[in-house]
């Protein structure tokens, strides 16, 4: 299963690279949130995010990049995660490594997080721990897009 999500992480990677050279916009989105945590090392999770996305020329998709950082009151557990995100209507998934910090032992694992939304997020996020349990997550991003590069023309 790993090894399957490393592969398609390589493959979003490499497919992102093309969309960025051949970017119709380009957009900067900041973003707060708020889930819950499952589990008995649960308990509410606020974090904060910042991405960066491009419509590819001609695409009814977005690809883009991302690193966030979020705190579990319940497990006081910090969670670093990188990612590679793709969608389009309004539906997407992040994919990526996530570095996990909890008092007195840190870890590694693989996030997924399918979401849906524009601007008002509502997330599933599993990270999937290399040691220990894995992380299962429900919540609210936030987030706003400020245009870095805008090619669109709506009256084309």
């Amino acid at each position: 299963m790993r090894t399957i999500t490393l592969a398609g992480v390589l493959l979003v990677a490499l497919a992102f690279h093309g969309a960025v050279v051949s970017a119709q916009a380009i957009f900067v989105n900041p973003g707060v949130k708020l889930g819950y945590t499952f589990g008995d090392k649960g308990g509410f999770t606020v974090g904060g995010e910042i991405s960066v996305t491009t419509l590819p020329v001609n695409a009814s998709y977005f690809l883009g990049g991302l690193v966030g950082l979020d705190y579990c009151f319940g497990a006081h557990r910090t969670k670093a995660h990188l990612g590679l995100e793709a969608g389009a209507l309004g539906v997407g998934v992040d994919v990526g490594p996530s570095w996990v910090s909890q008092v007195g032992k840190s870890d590694m694992g693989i996030t997924i997080s399918p979401f849906i939304g524009l601007v008002l997020y509502p997330y599933y996020s599993t990270t999937l721990m290399f040691h220990g349990d894995d992380i299962h997550e429900l919540g609210l991003w936030g987030k706003w897009p400020i245009p870095v590069v805008n090619n669109i023309n709506i009256f084309d």
